[in-house]
């Protein structure tokens, strides 16, 4: 017993930032932990661990054996936020955030290195800065070094020019150079590691409106605004793809609830770009037809007589127009392999257990009314085993049950009750303050 007043207080004063009795709503129910100095350094390192990598490992078994008060969960999570914090104070000083128009330099994954410049213009507004990450054109080139590419600088000094020239203050631009032309994709692992970053700084820093983070690319950078956006969807106010359009699929559904414009020449054959806008436009017309007012807010603009050359004006305005939505009653998303890897969650979804093929496709669609979860889960494409995590707003504490309905036949049911181990586990993988989730339900694939 002795030891587990000690072994508690320590844990409150690692993970809440201060100590505090039973009374306050922390009660640690059961541990198989041996050591003081142990629980000390696997919270650290737990925290600090999830900074450097695309997707989060669990925290300790132990840290879901803490229970939080419904009366305390409010505390909790602004405690957990701040110690969150804390933890990224070295890389937010460190990567050139508001600090004017400045160059940063950014080490990625596989010993790249990102030039991003920032372009703060005008006065910060209440509730903090809408913020655009702008990404440029060019692509993958044979060249002998990272940045040998002309083209490719080129493409984003011209990206930083358009960006300087836009009458729409007050926002905050994110102007990556792609890290490696002779890899020369945005979607691929280093730049996803890079986009997440970007999201995660924004939301710590405290200057810049966590939910106006908006991602517009021109080209190549309109092929990675694609495949990025329907990979991280819930990360994002609204997106825009210029000059670029690749043939549509399952993908189009990871646009409910995000507002989508994309911006194509009539005459921009290439690729087939033209021919593969007006399928969008006739997709995206389709599914907003059959969906609830707003699900779909797309606008697909061909634009007559242009090439790949478009007009942007306009543009900054239409994104900045839009607030994240994340609360939705309805979500779609399709799980699929981007490149060289998959997502780790998206919405109130968690993926980390899965294991699939890389041809794995597989369809979610998941409906929200009171205390019911309804999951309609189909397998496209590939294999896949594993566990999918359903994390639990707050508002489930409400009732007395929470019943998951899976594909209409199968019920799981459980209590929501707070754990601070979920809260932990949420808060690393998606990095967002309005998305520390209180418990989850487990559905066995």
């Amino acid at each position: 017993m002795k030891f587990r007043i000690a072994y508690w207080l320590l844990l409150v004063a690692l993970i809440l930032g201060e100590s505090c009795s039973r009374s306050s709503g922390i009660e640690v129910t059961d541990t198989t932990v041996s050591d003081e100095t142990e629980v000390s350094d696997c919270i650290a390192r737990y925290f600090r661990e999830q900074l450097d990598t695309l997707l989060p490992s669990s925290p300790p078994e132990w840290l879901f054996t803490v229970g939080v008060s419904k009366d305390s969960v409010a505390d909790a999570k602004k405690k957990l936020w701040n110690n969150w914090k804390k933890i990224n104070e070295v890389d937010l000083s460190e990567s050139g955030f508001l600090q004017g128009d400045t160059t940063a330099y950014w080490r990625l994954p596989g010993k790249q290195l990102m030039p991003v410049r920032f372009l703060t213009k005008g006065e910060e507004p209440p509730g903090g800065y809408p913020m655009i990450i702008n990404l440029h054109g060019g692509g993958q080139y044979e060249v002998d070094g990272p940045y040998s590419a002309v083209v490719n600088t080129i493409s984003w000094e011209s990206m930083i020019a358009l960006s300087r020239e836009q009458d729409d203050a007050p926002v905050l631009y994110v102007i990556p150079r792609m890290a490696d032309d002779r890899i020369g994709s945005w979607h691929k692992y280093p730049q996803r590691y890079a986009m997440r970053k970007m999201c995660r700084l924004a939301a710590v820093s405290g200057k810049i409106n966590r939910n106006k983070i908006y991602l517009s690319g021109t080209s190549q950078g309109g092929y990675g605004t694609i495949r990025l956006s329907t990979f991280m969807p819930d990360y994002f106010g609204a997106v825009s793809v210029v000059a670029a359009a690749d043939a549509p699929g399952e993908n189009l559904l990871n646009y409910r609830n995000l507002p989508l414009r994309m911006d194509v020449g009539r005459m921009d054959s290439d690729f087939s770009r033209n021919v593969y806008a007006m399928r969008w436009k006739e997709q995206l017309d389709a599914l907003s037809a059959t969906a609830a007012p707003g699900e779909f807010d797309a606008l697909v603009n061909i634009q007559q007589g242009k090439r790949h050359s478009v007009d942007i004006s306009g543009i900054s305005g239409w994104l900045m127009g839009h607030v994240r939505n994340v609360s939705s009653s309805h979500i779609s998303f399709l799980f699929a392999y981007c490149d060289d890897g998959f997502p780790g969650g998206a919405h109130n979804l968690g993926f980390l257990d899965w294991t699939a093929t890389p041809s794995c496709r597989v369809l979610i669609e998941e409906s929200v009314q009171d205390n019911e979860i309804r999951l309609d889960i189909k397998k496209i494409a590939g294999n896949v085993k594993g566990c999918l995590e359903v994390y639990l707003p707050e508002s489930m504490l409400a009732y007395d049950v929470v019943r998951v309905v899976v594909n209409r036949d199968r019920v799981v049911s459980k209590k929501a009750v707070p754990n601070l181990g979920v809260m932990v586990k949420s808060l690393a993988l998606f990095q967002d303050p309005e998305r520390i989730f209180i418990d989850k339900v487990d559905v066995d694939l």
